[in-house]
């Protein structure tokens, strides 16, 4: 019976949690009335007036004048913008009118075929929707606004004269979201704060955890010192110990002197170039443990200067090749020919475009590089 009156009178759901007495908080679902009930229920009411005079008119004077068709717009325009019970409503009046038609000699089966696959495409849009309280393209806008938000995010800020950056941030199967982000800051202190983060999983299917954790990363990079950041940002991930954990690699450049910091937990190391041997160093002793796996856990840094015409590079395991490579040995190809690139006269900004070649089409993929000129 509720979701009968829901056909008329939509409500949303409101969640509620309680806790008394020192006993463990219940939650629930409470439903409220939805805003704009006049205007769902005059769609309602036009949508089935329609379905209702289609009916009529492919009965009475053949399809020719009432393409069963129109059926179609009907169901899409439903599932856009009707919640799920009133969809459905309309889903089975459609069905409903599709076989009276059939049975008269106005609908051939195979168009029988199609109008049933599109109702239960258009259930299935409804659900989706509903189950996140979007309806009609405020979902879609919603869901851009996200990934530009992301994307934003992603960008490394601009650096004094002197100094260069560039990063690419590349998703699995070229998925919008994806796993990998970078969070990064410019203090008052013309200090760079630059984090490449791995959350376990990859594509679309760690999308929404990836992009709570970018707000997280993102907050802290810019208001804890630096030695407190993974601490931080290893509490905040704990809080949510039953999603896996996250790998990091954190970097402080001091852009007054060079001078550099660099931690990293469970993940890939950073890399150093120096101008005077023309190789990369991996720095394997700024090393720790995963965030999320042990709540006081620690991580050692490891510093240095970057003098002119060298670089520090931060990567995740997707810019070469990902879980199916062992990663010593992807770093190193990797770092081979970064090297290789800048000894035939290639600059720092063109091996940020070797991640376009060495990452996998299905796992996400990060190269950031910040260089001093």
């Amino acid at each position: 019976m509720p979701q009968l009156r829901e056909v008329w009178t939509p409500t949303i759901r409101a969640f509620t949690s309680t806790s008394e007495g020192g006993r463990p908080p219940t939650s629930g679902i409470e439903p409220l009335p939805r805003p704009g009930v006049a205007r769902h229920r005059a769609l309602l009411s036009a949508l089935i007036a329609v379905v209702a005079a289609v009916t009529v008119a492919a009965t009475a004077f053949g399809p020719a004048w009432a393409p069963p068709v129109l059926f179609t717009p009907i169901l899409l325009i439903a599932s856009l913008y009707l919640p799920l019970p009133a969809t459905t409503a309309v889903v089975v009046a459609t069905t409903v009118a599709a076989i009276v038609v059939s049975v008269t000699g106005g609908l051939l089966p195979g168009q029988l075929v199609v109008v049933t696959a599109v109702a239960m495409l258009a259930c299935r849009l409804a659900y989706l929707r509903d189950s996140v309280g979007i309806h009609g393209m405020r979902g879609s806008r919603a869901i851009n606004e996200l990934r530009t938000r992301l994307r934003r995010r992603s960008q490394l800020p601009s650096l004094p004269a002197g100094w260069g950056r560039r990063a690419v941030v590349r998703h699995a199967s070229a998925a919008a979201f994806g796993g990998d982000f970078i969070a990064s800051a410019l203090d008052e202190g013309r200090r760079l704060h630059v984090a490449v983060v791995d959350v376990a999983g990859k594509g679309e299917d760690v999308a929404a955890r990836a992009l709570t954790l970018s707000g997280v990363f993102s907050g802290l990079i810019a208001t804890v010192s630096p030695e407190e950041y993974l601490p931080a940002c290893n509490r905040a991930v704990s809080s949510h110990d039953d999603e896996g954990m996250v790998t990091v690699v954190y970097a402080v450049v001091d852009l007054n002197t060079g001078a550099y910091q660099v931690w990293c937990a469970g993940h890939p190391p950073a890399a150093v170039y120096s101008a005077g041997s023309g190789t990369w160093q991996p720095l394997h002793h700024a090393g720790g443990i995963a965030l999320g796996v042990v709540d006081d856990a620690e991580w050692q840094a490891v510093s240095g200067t970057l003098g002119r015409g060298e670089a520090l590079m931060l990567v995740s395991d997707g810019a070469w090749g990902g879980g199916r490579t062992d990663p010593d040995a992807g770093l190193d190809r990797l770092l081979g020919r970064a090297a290789d690139l800048l000894a035939r006269g290639g600059s720092f900004p063109g091996i940020v475009d070797l991640v376009k070649t060495e990452t996998r089409h299905d796992d996400d993929g990060v190269v950031a590089v910040v260089w001093r000129t």
